[in-house]
């Protein structure tokens, strides 16, 4: 129940922040963190359950092959993330996935955290759209 609620209460937020930014071509705008660079990454992890995926809000690009992805996520406490990333000539397609911590806390507070994630890529961004799946 509270994976849920947490995902919705994430929806929420994103919602009142806005529709990303897009350059003339549809591609999200680059944009710097608030906060100062890197400190609201995220350690991406692979032993995460109740998975389900995020809608991430912006992008922004490190290198020609690095992108940082932000996203609002559960409590850092509870909850960690990853990316999973299919790239193709022509776009880049991201899902950021949220789930529970194996031995974090039972009860968690339904706080929604804005967080990010480093993205390395096989191939140069140049032209490819970068786009949820």
């Amino acid at each position: 129940m509270f994976v849920g609620l947490g995902a919705m209460l994430a929806v929420i937020l994103i919602g009142c922040t806005g529709p990303a930014d897009s350059d003339s071509e549809g591609h999200p705008a680059e944009t710097a963190s608030g906060t100062g660079p890197g400190s609201s990454d995220v350690q991406p992890r692979d032993d995460l359950l109740d998975e389900h995926a995020l809608e991430w809000s912006r992008t922004e690009q490190l290198s020609d092959k690095q992108l940082r992805v932000y996203f609002f996520m559960g409590n850092p406490k509870c909850y960690g993330a990853r990316a999973e990333v299919d790239e193709s000539p022509k776009a880049i397609k991201i899902t950021v996935i949220e789930g529970r911590l194996p031995n974090g806390p039972t009860n968690c507070v339904l706080d929604a955290t804005e967080a990010s994630i480093l993205i390395m890529l096989d191939a140069p961004i140049a032209t490819r759209s970068i786009t949820p799946p």
